[in-house]
């Protein structure tokens, strides 16, 4: 008798390929798309949503020059089957509380 040994493809409850830094809001998904880049002040309200969501943050390139102190974007993946869903939220959250 023996044991085959399996390994998990999905520890802690995500792909393998989210960044292990970030955080999400405990929804979880078989699928994964990007959504885009938001400020970090904007980032638990897309988690709120509702939506499946991981967010992490992404420095920004070493060749960009920024004049002005700007906010620290973070990466945000959500569910693909409600992507569009996604979307829409992300626009009228942004479009309400401005940037």
């Amino acid at each position: 008798m023996f044991a085959m040994f399996q390994p998990s493809d999905r520890p802690f409850d995500r792909p393998y390929w989210l960044p292990w830094h970030g955080h999400g809001n405990g929804l979880s998904s078989d699928a994964w798309s990007e959504l885009g880049d938001v400020p970090e002040r904007r980032v638990d309200e897309l988690l709120d949503a509702g939506i499946a969501a991981w967010a992490a943050y992404r420095p920004m390139p070493v060749r960009v020059r920024v004049r002005r102190r700007t906010p620290a974007p973070y990466r945000v993946w959500v569910d693909t089957w409600k992507h569009a869903l996604a979307e829409d939220v992300t626009s009228r959250q942004l479009r309400r509380r401005r940037l």
